[in-house]
């Protein structure tokens, strides 16, 4: 008697389909018409300050006004490695950064600054336009 041997069967996986991956904001890619449609952003433009004498400069260069502080304190220093660049905090006041036309008189108006902290003494100084401190004496 003749025996037929049956193959054996052989497992195969069923075919997967390959679908694209879903567009993300991690990779760049071409806008359409709809998304330049929806970024769009209508900008007004103005000047921030007029010309001299109007009313918009008058408003941003504050009151304008030279004046003298007395019987202040300095409550703090600040200060980097650029040039000119100190800043005092009188109390009462805020922070107020010194003037000085040279490095010298910068440096001058520091190391009082710095005495005066230091001391807790009484300090007169003038509070120019430019907001800068120009000139102090303590007592």
């Amino acid at each position: 008697m003749a025996t037929t041997k049956n193959a054996p069967a052989v497992a195969t996986a069923p075919a997967k389909e390959v679908v694209p991956a879903a567009p993300t904001d991690e990779v760049p890619r071409d806008l359409t018409i709809e998304d330049l449609g929806a970024a769009a952003v209508t900008v007004v433009v103005e000047p921030r300050i007029g010309p001299p004498g109007s009313a918009t400069a008058l408003a941003a260069q504050g009151d304008g006004i030279t004046a003298w502080r007395s019987d202040t304190r300095i409550g703090a220093l600040w200060s980097n490695n650029a040039a000119r660049n100190s800043f005092v905090y009188v109390n009462g006041v805020g922070w107020k950064k010194l003037g000085g036309m040279t490095d010298l008189a910068h440096l001058g108006l520091l190391q009082l600054a710095r005495l005066a902290r230091d001391t807790n003494a009484r300090v007169d100084y003038r509070d120019e336009a430019d907001g800068l401190i120009h000139e102090m004496y303590l007592w």
